[in-house]
């Protein structure tokens, strides 16, 4: 409490002191302007001690996670790749059905349903399309 008395007078000295040395002119109208906010500062210190409150910022709060809105949203992206995967395969002469899973943002899984003859040529279009490997493509041959 002692401190805070103590600071306080400093400030206020120091006021004087600047009213002393300071001009009048537009200068000293702002210089006592941020003084003014420093002898609010000096006042203001010690408020939180006194009401004994912890202020800690909400940053220590955790973050859950919604796993069935990320679920949802994985679902949502894998079936709009797999129609953009067919359109794909579509302008490059190729019948397929497509299905991806993706698990934890990743592509874990590609389903292609074409024909036999076509079907290495879809492999490796869906491959160099998404830069993946292609042991994560599985190929299901339609019935002629």
């Amino acid at each position: 409490m002692s401190e805070w008395i103590i600071s306080i007078v400093g400030v206020i000295m120091l006021g004087v002191l600047l009213e002393i040395v300071l001009p009048d002119g537009k200068t000293a109208k702002y210089v006592r302007g941020a003084f003014s906010l420093l002898i609010v500062l000096a006042i203001a210190a010690p408020l939180p001690r006194l009401f004994k409150t912890d202020f800690k910022s909400s940053a220590d709060a955790s973050v859950k996670t919604d796993g069935a809105y990320v679920a949802e949203i994985y679902g949502k992206y894998a079936e709009r790749l797999g129609v953009a995967l067919e359109e794909r395969l579509d302008e490059e002469g190729i019948d397929a059905v497509v299905s991806v899973r993706i698990y934890d943002g990743e592509i874990e899984h590609i389903k292609l349903l074409v024909a036999s003859e076509q079907s290495s040529a879809a492999i490796e279009a869906v491959r160099k399309r998404l830069n993946i490997d292609a042991s994560l493509i599985e190929v299901v041959f339609k019935d002629a």
